[in-house]
């Protein structure tokens, strides 16, 4: 099952994410953080089977997760990969040009655009289950066709 892809600093996030699971889990969708890693495992690999799972990945943006090279890593990656990117703004700080380009969610202030996240996640997930239709129908009308020229050849 695709999931919502948290990614955030540890050091000084972790609260926060643990309310965005809550929140999430709460509204019915899966998700998937660093936590989620079991001890042993290559947590590189981990983390992009991850998000090559996920049908939205959730960049929870700080000073502190904007200069993190391996954050930079996960949401360029997703980005690569044609994931849904949601930038939440939890505290002010200079984006990479890249992330910035993209509109985010700021949850600076305490009015925070709870319902919009849901919103934008949910949208995220139904386009990811519309395009599993979709490459499902193709790979069926693909195999349908062969099948008929074969058919029609013998």
């Amino acid at each position: 099952m695709k999931h919502a892809f948290i990614s955030y600093c540890q050091d000084t996030d972790q609260d926060f994410v643990e309310n965005l699971i809550t929140r999430l889990d709460s509204a019915g969708f899966t998700t998937w953080y660093d936590q989620e890693i079991n001890v042993g495992e290559e947590w590189r690999t981990a983390i992009d089977a991850a998000i090559n799972d996920s049908f939205a990945f959730i960049a929870v943006m700080t000073p502190e997760a904007s200069t993190a090279p391996y954050i930079t890593y996960e949401w360029a990656y997703a980005k690569g990969r044609n994931i849904k990117i949601i930038p939440i703004l939890l505290r002010e700080t200079q984006l990479h040009k890249r992330l910035g380009a993209l509109q985010y969610l700021n949850f600076t202030s305490r009015n925070r655009p709870w319902a919009k996240l849901i919103e934008e996640i949910k949208s995220a997930q139904d386009a990811a289950i519309a395009q599993n239709i979709q490459n499902a129908l193709n790979t069926s009308l693909s195999s349908l066709f062969s099948l008929l020229k074969s058919t029609i050849s013998t």
